[in-house]
């Protein structure tokens, strides 16, 4: 039942409020399109900490059903799905069919902020949120409920190392993992040299073989680029106000009381438009926190039976909220106002879900090391729909369902369809877009890669790992005939001064809104230049090779030949003399 709900609600989602997707996923899909052409990747193109498995397995759904924005975002769907049933299954062994039931369907129609990040192509939150999801399933299976299974040592190494590929977050549930099992680590230290001589092989080999992609990347290039893309020094913010924005911010958007964003000023506006779930928010949150302290198995009753070596069997799911909040602290990633806003980097307290839920509902037992009871669906259902439980879990789906429902309402809701766009430029003969990030990799993936994509920093060609994202492009952008810049109003009086001075032929028209440059909606609408390619133009790849950017300083004659800019935004459609195929 879980399954169900969790994948019908993703796809409807796919289909209505989040139809179209950035340039971030459409890099993911153009990767997937270059696997089924026979290139190899290892990580995210531009990002050499975010492994490529998810752009393998959806090369293998573009190979049955086409590229397309849904089918881009069909692997991102199951995982999350496989995330409610992971969640659902781990709740009702531990707390009973009563707390899985609450549990699945909280995750199942889940919080805005859970369902736009997982269901993001190539966002890379999902896949280490349920490799340690699995790995916390089957440590808590085979040490602390005791109930072992031939397969969990190969298993949990397979999936430390995969996760090891796939994202550094994944440190997260190592970290849990380590300071929940000292205790027992401690109790048998007797046997424990043994243990390690009989499983440590195994355990070490199948990560190994996990790790094997992220190994090779080593190997061949080191870590410094890896190190370098993950380290941002920023200036350090105050240890108070991070804590503030974590419980004014955060929390409300975590528990889906309020709209993920990046934008203080967004956030505040839907709160002020939406009061009531967000002032339910931080209610719950002061529930929370005493239930926390008096439950019995509240975080001071874990501390005192980890004190005495006799942990409970949900203490990997209540060390997890604290590691995650402590990395965070501890990173420079509490520095970015918008972290808290839109706390994509603390998506892996969505596995303490059961616990935290446990704390909340009255009357749960604490976990034992018992067999698993044979339940039925039909069973699971009558016996969980107790009054409370029914209450929390049709608040929570309906606070859920609420707020999905005005994603839409933020400027970043829902992007344009750049179809109609890559079509234009498509039929004027133009092969290469010149623009920015957020605009043309969204062109390049809608047309299947027949308009190469250029970013730009300023009217220069951006070279950096962001901008350059797959170098390739460059080269290939300066064999095509014709090219096409996407730029902000604003900026076009200078490129249009630029153009003239080398006396580049061109056209200009108008397309969209805003909106179509997603982060920057304050450049106004979009103006398309477009024109043939000419030689020696410093601002244009030609000859299929890159051209020094501006570089070259502008001669005597040239400025008394530079044609003044245009002091008014300039009327038509066409340079004097052009004809419509200049």
């Amino acid at each position: 039942m879980v399954a169900t709900v969790a994948l019908a609600y993703r796809l409807i989602l796919l289909h209505t409020v989040l139809p179209t997707t950035d340039s971030d996923q459409a890099v993911s899909g153009i990767m997937s399109l270059h696997i089924l052409q026979g290139d190899r990747p290892v990580f995210f193109y531009g990002q050499s900490y975010d492994g490529a498995l998810e752009q393998y397995l959806t090369a293998g759904v573009f190979r049955l059903l086409g590229a397309s924005d849904f089918t881009l975002r069909l692997v991102p769907a199951l995982a999350s799905t496989l995330l409610a049933v992971q969640l659902f299954a781990l709740a009702r062994r531990l707390y009973g069919p009563r707390v899985g039931l609450v549990t699945g369907l909280w995750i199942a129609v889940p919080p805005p902020v859970l369902a736009v990040w997982s269901l993001a192509a190539g966002a890379g939150y999902i896949g280490p949120t349920v490799t340690g999801t699995a790995m916390i399933i089957i440590a808590i299976r085979r040490w602390w409920l005791q109930l072992p299974r031939c397969y969990d040592i190969p298993a949990l190494g397979l999936l430390a190392g995969l996760g090891l590929w796939l994202q550094p977050m994944i440190v997260d549930y190592y970290l849990a993992l380590a300071c929940a099992g000292l205790p027992l680590l401690w109790g048998n230290r007797a046997r424990l040299p043994r243990l390690a001589s009989r499983r440590g092989p195994v355990l070490a080999a199948c990560f190994l073989v996990g790790a094997a992609p992220w190994l090779a990347y080593v190997m061949g290039h080191g870590l410094t680029g890896t190190v370098a893309a993950l380290s941002r020094p920023l200036p350090a913010a105050p240890l108070r106000d991070v804590l503030h924005r974590l419980v004014s911010e955060s929390w409300p958007v975590l528990i889906g009381a309020a709209q993920p964003t990046g934008y203080p000023e967004q956030f505040r506006q839907y709160v002020y438009a939406h009061p009531w779930p967000y002032a339910l928010a931080l209610l719950l949150l002061a529930l929370l926190a005493v239930r926390l302290v008096l439950s019995p198995h509240g975080w001071p009753s874990q501390a005192r039976a980890m004190i005495a070596g006799l942990t409970y069997a949900d203490a990997p799911l209540a060390v997890l909220p604290l590691v995650v909040l402590g990395l965070y602290l501890a990173s420079d990633l509490k520095n970015l106002a918008w972290t808290t806003s839109n706390p994509r980097y603390l998506m892996p307290l969505y596995t303490a879900a059961p616990y935290l839920i446990a704390c909340l509902l009255p009357g749960v037992e604490i976990p034992r090391r018992t067999p698993e009871p044979a339940l039925t669906l039909s069973t699971v259902a009558v016996r969980s729909l107790r009054p409370l439980a029914a209450l929390i879990a049709g608040v929570a789906v309906a606070s859920n369902a609420y707020a999905e429902a005005h994603i839409p309402d933020l400027p970043s809701g829902v992007l344009p369809d750049v179809a109609p766009l890559a079509q234009r430029l498509a039929a004027r003969g133009d092969g290469a877009v010149y623009g920015d990030y957020w605009v043309i990799w969204r062109i390049a993936f809608a047309w299947h890669e027949r308009l190469i994509p250029v970013d730009l920093n300023g009217l220069a060609v951006d070279r950096r790992p962001r901008g350059a994202r797959y170098p390739p492009y460059l080269a290939r952008a300066g064999e095509v005939g014709r090219w096409a810049f996407i730029i902000p109003r604003s900026r076009a009086p200078s490129l249009i001064t630029l153009l003239r001075r080398y006396r580049v032929p061109y056209q200009m028209w108008r397309w969209g809104t805003s909106s179509l440059f997603y982060y920057h909606w304050d450049w106004g609408q979009p103006v398309v230049l477009d024109g043939p390619v000419r030689p020696d133009v410093p601002f244009i790849l030609a000859g299929g090779r890159p051209r020094r950017q501006l570089a070259r300083r502008p001669s005597r004659r040239d400025r008394s030949r530079r044609l003044a800019a245009p002091a008014t935004w300039p009327t038509r459609r066409a340079m004097p003399g052009r004809g419509p195929g200049a």
